[in-house]
Protein backbone atom coordinates (compact mmCIF):
# COMPACT_ATOMS: atom_id res chain seq x y z
CA UNK A 1 0.00 0.00 0.00
CA UNK A 2 1.39 3.47 -0.76
CA UNK A 3 2.68 5.85 1.78
CA UNK A 4 0.25 9.19 2.04
CA UNK A 5 3.21 11.57 2.06
CA UNK A 6 0.46 14.18 3.64
CA UNK A 7 0.85 12.08 6.80
CA UNK A 8 2.54 13.21 9.80
CA UNK A 9 5.65 11.13 10.69
CA UNK A 10 5.04 9.16 14.20
CA UNK A 11 6.59 9.91 17.37
CA UNK A 12 8.66 7.32 16.98
CA UNK A 13 9.89 8.42 13.90
CA UNK A 14 10.12 11.89 14.85
CA UNK A 15 12.09 11.26 17.94
CA UNK A 16 14.71 9.51 15.97
CA UNK A 17 14.71 12.18 13.15
CA UNK A 18 15.71 14.59 16.26
CA UNK A 19 18.19 12.70 17.30
CA UNK A 20 20.10 12.15 13.84
CA UNK A 21 19.38 16.24 13.59
CA UNK A 22 22.31 16.68 16.38
CA UNK A 23 26.04 17.13 15.69
CA UNK A 24 27.32 14.06 14.08
CA UNK A 25 29.86 13.66 16.35
CA UNK A 26 27.99 13.76 19.51
CA UNK A 27 26.88 9.73 19.97
CA UNK A 28 23.27 9.55 22.16
CA UNK A 29 23.15 7.90 25.39
CA UNK A 30 22.45 4.86 25.16
CA UNK A 31 22.49 3.32 28.79
CA UNK A 32 18.81 3.25 28.88
CA UNK A 33 18.58 1.04 25.88
CA UNK A 34 21.40 -1.21 27.19
CA UNK A 35 19.68 -1.41 31.06
CA UNK A 36 16.23 -1.84 29.40
CA UNK A 37 17.52 -4.85 27.76
CA UNK A 38 19.38 -6.52 30.25
CA UNK A 39 16.36 -5.88 32.84
CA UNK A 40 14.48 -7.97 30.78
CA UNK A 41 17.00 -10.81 30.55
CA UNK A 42 17.93 -11.08 34.25
CA UNK A 43 16.09 -12.45 37.43
CA UNK A 44 17.63 -9.32 39.08
CA UNK A 45 16.81 -6.30 37.29
CA UNK A 46 18.01 -4.10 40.54
CA UNK A 47 21.54 -5.46 40.27
CA UNK A 48 21.71 -4.05 36.01
CA UNK A 49 23.86 -1.09 35.71
CA UNK A 50 25.41 0.55 32.87
CA UNK A 51 28.54 2.66 32.73
CA UNK A 52 29.14 5.00 29.86
CA UNK A 53 33.28 5.00 28.78
CA UNK A 54 34.43 7.44 26.28
CA UNK A 55 37.31 6.69 24.61
CA UNK A 56 39.67 8.51 21.29
CA UNK A 57 37.41 7.60 18.48
CA UNK A 58 34.76 5.43 20.62
CA UNK A 59 32.42 5.05 23.64
CA UNK A 60 32.23 1.33 25.55
CA UNK A 61 28.89 0.56 27.80
CA UNK A 62 30.03 -1.32 30.72
CA UNK A 63 27.21 -3.52 31.31
CA UNK A 64 27.06 -5.17 34.80
CA UNK A 65 24.72 -7.49 36.34
CA UNK A 66 24.62 -9.76 39.12
CA UNK A 67 26.92 -12.88 39.46
CA UNK A 68 23.92 -15.13 39.28
CA UNK A 69 22.63 -13.17 35.89
CA UNK A 70 26.09 -13.21 33.81
CA UNK A 71 25.04 -16.36 31.78
CA UNK A 72 21.38 -14.75 31.19
CA UNK A 73 23.23 -11.62 29.22
CA UNK A 74 25.71 -13.12 27.48
CA UNK A 75 23.62 -16.18 26.32
CA UNK A 76 24.43 -19.50 24.74
CA UNK A 77 27.98 -19.02 22.89
CA UNK A 78 27.58 -15.13 23.40
CA UNK A 79 24.43 -14.89 21.04
CA UNK A 80 22.87 -12.45 23.15
CA UNK A 81 25.50 -10.58 24.52
CA UNK A 82 26.89 -10.40 20.23
CA UNK A 83 22.66 -8.91 19.78
CA UNK A 84 23.03 -6.81 22.30
CA UNK A 85 26.30 -5.03 20.73
CA UNK A 86 24.65 -5.03 17.02
CA UNK A 87 21.40 -3.27 18.60
CA UNK A 88 23.74 -0.84 20.12
CA UNK A 89 25.88 -0.44 17.03
CA UNK A 90 22.91 -0.28 14.55
CA UNK A 91 21.64 2.66 16.75
CA UNK A 92 24.98 4.87 16.70
CA UNK A 93 25.59 3.84 13.24
CA UNK A 94 24.70 7.92 12.40
CA UNK A 95 27.30 9.27 14.53
CA UNK A 96 31.05 8.81 13.69
CA UNK A 97 32.08 7.35 16.87
CA UNK A 98 32.47 3.61 17.37
CA UNK A 99 30.04 2.31 19.95
CA UNK A 100 30.48 -1.45 21.81
CA UNK A 101 29.10 -3.18 24.72
CA UNK A 102 31.26 -5.13 27.22
CA UNK A 103 29.99 -6.92 30.02
CA UNK A 104 32.05 -6.48 32.91
CA UNK A 105 32.28 -9.11 35.79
Amino acid sequence: MPRDPSAQPSPASADCDAAGASDAADVPPFEELVAFIARQLVDSPDDVSVMRVEQDRSVVYQLRVGPEDIGKVIGKGGRIANALRQIVRAASSRSRRKCTVEIAS
